[in-house]
């Protein structure tokens, strides 16, 4: 069971036409699940300049009362605020009264056409925080920088140059969500730290940082850990007044002055 979001850029650019097909798109990948309240649930968020709940994941629990739900959706048109839309789903998406279940997974898959107007960074990493896998599919106008900093990584990115094509993702994208490959088990699999640690999640993995360790990058956490200086700051050591602290990789020690 799995708990899905389809995060859809519903903005100007893409157009009336172009959107049906991202709904058809949508349906047919929907019809690849099991649907149901014991299996996996499905919503959608369309976003422009603001993002809109077309509906929850609990609304519709049949393939059949959810696909009509899918194809009743109207294009909104509008601005490209994409890193509204994650905040939004990130904090609204994925409540108990939406249907959320705990201890399921948690994916969004957004499709999205062009460069997002606002910063998508910092959102992308609030969601992940969350537990949220991020699958990114560009169309025609992506903006490759941007899909790779929302992705939660590169097993997660998929891109069209045109809407004809998206259909073509459809296979893609649902064995990299169903087959749950470990890529945790090979180093060669993922691109997580020496100095970091990976887990593995539903059609995806998560990379952290091991103690001691800190990643300047933000959504790409756990990709660069770096030994952080906890000499440096007093809340990060427990050193008395009077003692030397001596920074260590991953670590520090004190130590007693001569006379101490």
């Amino acid at each position: 069971p799995l708990d899905v979001i389809f995060l859809l850029d519903g903005s100007g650019s893409v157009g009336v036409v172009n959107f049906e097909k991202v709904k058809q798109f949508t349906l047919k990948t929907v019809i690849g699940f099991d649907i149901g309240p014991t299996a996996t649930q499905v919503g959608i968020i369309q976003y422009s300049t603001r993002p809109r709940q077309e509906f929850s994941m609990n609304s519709f629990q049949t393939k059949e009362s959810l696909s009509t739900a899918i194809e009743n959706v109207n294009y909104m048109a509008g601005g490209t605020l994409t890193g509204r839309a994650i905040r939004y789903v990130t904090k609204y998406g994925f409540g108990e009264s939406d249907g959320a279940r705990p201890g399921i997974p948690k994916i969004v898959i957004l499709v999205t056409d062009g460069v997002s107007s606002d910063d998508i960074e910092q959102p992308a990493l609030e969601a992940q925080q969350k537990g949220i896998s991020l699958y990114a599919i560009g169309v025609s106008g992506y903006d490759m920088d941007q899909l790779e900093r929302i992705a939660s990584n590169n097993r997660t990115l998929a891109v069209a140059e045109n809407f004809n094509l998206l259909d073509s993702l459809r296979n893609t994208l649902l064995t990299g969500i169903c087959d749950n490959f470990d890529e945790c088990q090979n180093e060669t699999d993922n691109d997580c730290s020496p100095n970091g640690f990976c887990t593995n999640t539903v059609g995806s993995f998560q990379c952290s940082c091991n103690p001691g360790y800190t990643d300047q990058q933000l959504n790409r956490t756990g990709r660069n850990c770096i030994d952080y200086d906890e000499c440096s700051d007093s809340s990060r050591n427990d050193c008395f007044q009077h003692s030397e602290c001596v920074n260590t990789p991953g670590s520090f020690t004190c130590s007693c002055p001569t006379g101490f």
